[in-house]
């Protein structure tokens, strides 16, 4: 094993069995990550190359808490490298920018194992997402990668509903965020803005495909809280479930909180559905599409009934909201307080 060594021209992350492959997975119980063996990293002027898998649990401070995302960093310790995990995301306590280096992240949050799947009863653990650790060559392609599960070789997609992160319309950017107010029409937004909203974090809207794999082992049932409730079910007690709260029931077996039962969400899929009328144009007309948080004019669509597919079921459909739910009866201009989003990313 190399520590310690002054390092020149090498590139500054080295795996040894196959050049940009995953460096950093869980470490298996849910507590904390492994560095993998063959990985050499560099910090500052120090470089040092790792032989074996190297566990890491120790945090800057504080204990691992749920809903919270969570940072690796390579750090200098007395002449050698070493790591920390912290949810600070500019560089861990008692460190500096000169003396830590950034290497990846992680989201401490609920799992449900596929011996779980649809199980209402199940009580899920609460430990690191194996699926959402990330390092600087296996990650999402968009700018943050915090907040989000991998579902499938190539794609990720937020663990949360999308909420607002506060900038005002057009450059509001949608965040994955645990104990947050989902963003839905209730803001104006038309089903439209919702492509605005994933550009804006460098994603996209999943197709009805894509969130079938993600929404997969959550059980059938809706929240009935009324109105929409907070990403992670925060604050909500489940009528007669068992646990009873909430948190334990939206999740699928990729990890992905609230995939129904609570809003319904917007996917990439559209279509134009046959109205029944046989004249030799049909019934098509052209339709103002200019609802939404931009009101100027925007064209028309020639249409005859477009619908934009929306998944999951919203908090008052209990009688069919589940993880195959889904509904095309509303036109992508639609303004519904009900609807919301969540956004996938391809990896880098």
């Amino acid at each position: 094993m190399l520590y310690g060594t002054r390092w020149g021209l090498n590139p500054s992350i080295y795996t040894d069995a196959n050049q940009g492959r995953q460096y950093l997975q869980e470490n298996g119980a849910g507590t904390g990550i492994k560095v993998l063996a063959g990985t050499g990293i560099k910090v500052g002027d120090l470089f040092r190359l790792f032989n074996s898998d190297v566990a890491v649990t120790t945090l800057d401070t504080g204990v691992l808490t749920l809903g919270t995302d969570y940072f690796v960093y390579a750090v200098q310790q007395a002449g050698n490298i070493g790591f920390v995990l912290s949810a600070n995301s500019t560089y861990p306590s008692g460190y500096s920018a000169d003396t830590s280096r950034k290497i990846g992240g992680f989201h401490y949050g609920r799992v449900r194992t596929v011996a779980q799947a649809y199980d209402l009863t199940a009580a899920l653990a609460v430990q690191v997402i194996p699926n959402s650790v990330w390092d600087l060559v296996h990650r999402p392609r968009c700018d943050d990668p915090t907040g989000m599960v991998e579902i499938n070789k190539g794609l990720w997609m937020d663990i949360y509903l999308s909420s607002e992160d506060g900038t005002e319309w057009p450059s509001t950017i949608p965040k994955s965020r645990y104990n947050a107010t989902p963003l839905t029409g209730t803001e104006l937004y038309s089903y439209y803005d919702y492509q605005r909203l994933a550009r804006n974090a460098g994603k996209r809207l999943p197709s009805y495909s894509e969130w079938l794999q993600a929404a997969w082992g959550d059980p059938e049932g809706a929240s009935n809280a009324g109105a929409r409730i907070a990403t992670g079910g925060v604050g909500f007690t489940l009528p007669g479930g068992s646990p009873s709260s909430s948190q334990y029931y939206f999740v699928s077996c990729l990890n992905i909180d609230q995939p129904a039962g609570n809003l319904w969400q917007v996917c990439a899929d559209f279509m134009d559905m046959y109205n029944g009328n046989t004249g030799a144009n049909g019934a098509y007309a052209n339709t103002s599409v200019d609802q939404g948080k931009s009101s100027q004019a925007q064209g028309s669509v020639y249409q005859q009934a477009l619908k934009q597919l929306i998944a999951g079921g919203r908090w008052d459909y209990s009688a069919g909201a589940g993880a195959r739910c889904a509904n095309v009866s509303a036109a992508p201009w639609s303004v519904a307080t009900g609807v919301g989003m969540r956004c996938v990313s391809d990896s880098l």
